[in-house]
This record gives C-alpha cells, structure tokens and sequence, in this order.
C-alpha cells in the first residue's frame, strides 16, 4: 500500500523498517509482505521526479573528473535509482567473495555459495529470465570448447512498473512517501536501536519503531545518514 504524504504525525509502528524504496528496499519489502511480515518502507521522494527530492541529494563532489555530482546519481523516488539504472546484470566471481589481504576493502561477509543461492529470486525480481550467464558456444577444431561469460538485461529496469500492482496491494507493506529519514535513534548506550527519527515535507517531525531496521538508502545516502546519526550519538565509539 502506498501511503502519500497527509500532515499524520502519528508515530510509525511496524515490525520492520525499511529505509529506502529502491531495488534492495523494494525486493525485500516485497519477500517481507510475501512471509506475511508487516512492513514499513520510508521513502523519502513520492511517486514521481521532484525537484524538492534533488535538493535534498546536494553534496560536494570531491572528484568531479571521477564522479557523477550525486544529485544525477541518486534518485529519491518511489523505485529509487532503478529509474535510472540501465538494467545491467552480471553474475558474481568467487574472486569477489576471496578474503582481502592488507589495508583494501574487507571482503564480503558471506560466500560465494550463499550469494548464487539467492540468484534465482534475485532473477525473478528483476525480470531477466534464468540466471544463467554461461553459454557453450561449442567446439573450435583445434582449441576445444568455447565459453562466453553472458550479461542480461532488464526488459523495464523501472522495478516500480513491474511490481506496481504487489505494492498497491500489499495488506502488510505500507510504502510511506514524502517522509525523511534524518537519524537513528539508538539507547543511551549506544547499543540498540530504538527508532528512526524522519520529516514530512513541511518538516514535521514523526518517529519510527520496528523490531527490526534495514537501511537501504544506497551507499552514498546510507553512509550520510549514518554519520549524521552519529554525530546525535556521543556515546558511539
């Protein structure tokens, strides 16, 4: 269900809260509905392209010649960034998963195998068919087989036109748009989250609680919105 922006300061509660209702908010929020969890998405745009919502994404760009200005590159909208997303797949190496060596990324924080079980619902979601990127191209005369390493594509990368009519009618998932996610409440001690403190578009102010949080913002947004939570919290570390 999607819930527009009506002035309702009444506080959010939920089992789940989702901030963000791009590819990652969106899937989950619909696997949520589909186990009969009941959901709350914070999404900060409405339904449509707003200049407001591009306001709100203005940063510095430290590297210009590297980097889109973030404004062009995050979309705060119902469907998130996948309303500018090409629809480009690819498939995961075990290379991706291998445990980093020295001061570089850490590695991911599960493996290879759990990431490819997740492929065929992952697939599904996105409208690509089989999640098959290998193909046999046959046998050269001298060389043996031939392989080709597959990209697919999404037939409509707006995810919101494809899963429409699951949003509209979900009982247990209530998309609330025009509402901002400006921190994280946690404890005095830092170690629990007990909320989410957001903003109507005339800046009133309403609280979230779930038993669960999920920040899906993208890693641009996810990582501001952290921040900025942790300078309301003194005693994080």
């Amino acid at each position: 269900m999607i819930c527009p922006p009506d002035g309702d300061l009444s506080p959010i509660e939920t089992d789940v809260a989702i901030v963000g209702s791009g590819p990652v908010g969106l899937s989950l929020a619909l696997a949520l509905d589909r186990a009969g969890v009941r959901t709350a998405v914070i999404e900060s745009g409405g339904e449509g392209a707003e200049a407001w919502t591009r306001r709100l994404a203005l940063a510095e760009t430290i590297e210009p010649a590297n980097h889109a200005v973030v404004e062009a590159s995050t979309h705060r909208r119902l469907g998130g960034a996948s309303w500018i997303w090409g629809g480009r797949c690819v498939d995961f190496d075990p290379v991706d998963f291998e445990e980093r060596r020295g001061d570089g990324p850490p590695g991911w924080p599960i493996s290879h195998a759990e990431a490819i079980a997740e492929a065929g619902p992952a697939a599904d979601f996105l409208g690509i068919g089989p999640p098959a990127f290998d193909e046999d191209l046959g046998w050269l005369p001298q060389d043996g087989p031939l392989r080709a390493r597959l990209e697919r594509w999404c037939a409509d990368s707006r995810l919101v036109r494809r899963h429409l009519a699951d949003i509209k009618a979900s009982p247990r998932v209530r998309f609330h748009t025009g509402l901002t996610c400006t921190s994280v409440t946690l404890d005095p001690e830092a170690r629990t989250t007990v909320g989410l403190c957001v903003k109507s578009r005339s800046g009133a102010v309403r609280m979230v609680t779930a038993r669960h949080y999920v920040i899906a913002a993208g890693g641009i947004e996810s990582a501001r919105l952290l921040l900025a939570s942790e300078e309301l919290n003194p005693a994080l570390p």
